[in-house]
């Protein structure tokens, strides 16, 4: 049995690259009000076999999860072994580290992190997934810490402090969405996520309104001369963006709630991760030009 370009992509969900693509651009282009140079390139390339590898090897350990939520994935159909999985996660892996080496000492550190988050989230030795942080704390990490951080790692000047507080809070509250699209194999194997605990819909209230309100609090914190007031453009086109993907999100959620066809993950992870990078690309555009 080998893995074609149909079961690589259900294996490594390739739409959190979205995530690799822009916010490292971002988060350089805030800190230095310029575009990188050709020195990002490695580490984003590093960064994406990375996620790649992180989403296979996730795959491997859902396997008992995904039979009752998704058995149309490779893994619980049959379509792959978790031999053949394991070995591509592996190699995934091995790939962003060679590349990692063309960058810095900082970032092959970001990134042996990663690996070992990558592990610890969903093996059955540690198994972080299984308490209700584990989601917010691993989605935070790996796609909004690694990847701003990594972005630092070239950058000659100090990352601010607001950007950085924005996306880590944005990432904390949006990483519970896609514990939703798990909850009937949560439930069977005993695994206290958000969804879990306090219900789908709350949890969907909480990714859909936290950006917003968070959003407000920083409105507040400009008029209270706290914060420059140039980041009040990010804030106001913040809040009319994930109103308006709120909407899109939440007839998502309902037309889509409940379908065991999916192979990769639903729109309503996407649409979510579309609405925070759209404000993480606002942030950057009001840096250069603000």
């Amino acid at each position: 049995m080998t893995i074609d370009l149909t079961k690589f992509i259900e294996l490594t969900v390739p739409q959190n690259l979205l995530i690799i693509f822009i916010s490292p651009i971002a988060a350089y282009v805030v800190i230095n009000q310029m575009l990188p140079g050709l020195e990002i390139i490695p580490i984003m390339l590093s960064l994406s076999f990375a996620v790649l590898g992180f989403n296979s090897l996730n795959m491997v350990f859902d396997l008992e999860l995904d039979k009752i939520d998704k058995p149309k994935r490779p893994l619980p159909s049959g379509r792959v072994t978790v031999d053949e999985a394991i070995k591509l996660s592996v190699f995934l892996f091995l790939t962003s580290f060679i590349i990692s080496f063309f960058t810095n000492l900082e970032f092959v550190l970001l990134l042996i992190a990663f690996f070992v988050v990558s592990y610890i989230y969903s093996s059955p030795i540690i198994h972080i997934k299984k308490y209700i942080w584990g989601s917010s704390f691993t989605g935070t990490f790996q796609y909004a810490l690694i990847p701003v951080l990594s972005a630092a790692t070239i950058s000659p000047k100090e990352l601010p402090v607001v950007f950085f507080v924005y996306v880590i809070s944005t990432y904390l509250v949006i990483s519970n969405v896609k514990d939703i699209e798990d909850v009937d194999g949560e439930k069977e194997n005993k695994i206290s996520s958000f969804p879990i605990l306090f219900g789908v819909n709350n949890t969907l209230a909480l990714v859909l309104i936290g950006p917003i309100v968070l959003n407000v609090c920083i409105a507040i914190l400009i008029f209270a001369n706290i914060i420059e007031k140039k980041y009040f453009y990010l804030v106001m086109a913040s809040i009319i963006s994930y109103s308006a993907f709120a909407l899109l999100i939440w007839r998502e959620h309902k037309k889509t709630y409940g379908n065991k066809n999916i192979t990769t993950q639903s729109n309503v992870v996407t649409l979510t991760t579309i609405a925070t990078l759209f404000s993480q690309i606002v942030y950057a555009i009001v840096a250069m030009f603000g």
